[in-house]
C-alpha cells in the first residue's frame, strides 16, 4: 500500500543511476517540515545534503545522483510535487560491487513494533575489496559507511535549508508519522534481484 503523506510531512526519493545500467535506483524516506517550502527548493536543498554527505564520500566513480524528487502533504487534495535534477558524481575508484547488492541502513525510533522502525537501501558504496564472501562489510568501512550516515541524519535534523526537521518513518494507515533517532548500517549487505533485470 502506497504511504499517506500528512500535511508538515513530505516524502522524498533520491534517484541514482549507474554509467553501464538504463534502470534507476531509488532510496527513500520521509521528512517532517518547519515551514510551507517551495517543492522545488526543498527537492534542491535534501538533493545538496543528500551529495555532500552520502554520494561524494561513499559512492564509486560509476555512480551519480541525477535527481531528487518530493511530495509534501496537503491539508485536502494530492500532494505538491517538487523535483531538483543535477548530477553529483561519485569519486570512490575502487571497483564496485554489482548493482544489486547495496547498504543496508534500518531506520530506528524511539517506538517500538515493526511499524515503528524502517529501512532503506543505497546502492554504490561497497568497493569489492570490503565485502567478504559470505557478503560481511569490513568493520573499517563499515565504520565510514556509519559516519556518513551520521552526518547526514544530523545534518538533516539541523534543517536544510531551516525547512526539515527530522527524518520520519511515514506509514501506510492513519499513524502519525514515526521520528528517526538513528540510522544504523548492518554489516551484513542486502541484494535486490530485480536491479539486474532490464
Amino acid at each position: 500500500m502506497p504511504v499517506i503523506i500528512p500535511p508538515g510531512f513530505a516524502h522524498v526519493a533520491h534517484v541514482t543511476t549507474l554509467d553501464s545500467d538504463v534502470e534507476e535506483m531509488v532510496t527513500t524516506y520521509g521528512v517532517s517540515l518547519s515551514d510551507s517550502p517551495v517543492p522545488n527548493e526543498l527537492a534542491e536543498d535534501l538533493h545538496t545534503g543528500w551529495g555532500n554527505n552520502i554520494v561524494t564520500p561513499l559512492y564509486g566513480d560509476t555512480y551519480q545522483l541525477v535527481r531528487t524528487e518530493v511530495r509534501i502533504g496537503q491539508d485536502g487534495g494530492e500532494p505538491l510535487q517538487g523535483v531538483h535534477s543535477a548530477v553529483v558524481l561519485g569519486i570512490g575508484s575502487t571497483a564496485r560491487l554489482p548493482q544489486n547488492c547495496a547498504v543496508l541502513v534500518q531506520k530506528r525510533s524511539a517506538l517500538g513494533g515493526r511499524a515503528n522502525r524502517g529501512r532503506m537501501y543505497v546502492p554504490g558504496t561497497l568497493g569489492e575489496s570490503v565485502v567478504s564472501d559470505s557478503g560481511s562489510i569490513t568493520s573499517s568501512n563499515l565504520s565510514g559507511q556509519q559516519t556518513a550516515f551520521n552526518n547526514f541524519l544530523t545534518a538533516l535534523q539541523v534543517g536544510f535549508g531551516s525547512f526539515v526537521t527530522d527524518m520520519v518513518i511515514l506509514h501506510s494507515s492513519a499513524l502519525e508519522p514515526t521520528i528517526v533517532t538513528s540510522l544504523n548500517v548492518q554489516q551484513l549487505i542486502s541484494t535486490q534481484r530485480r536491479r539486474l533485470r532490464p
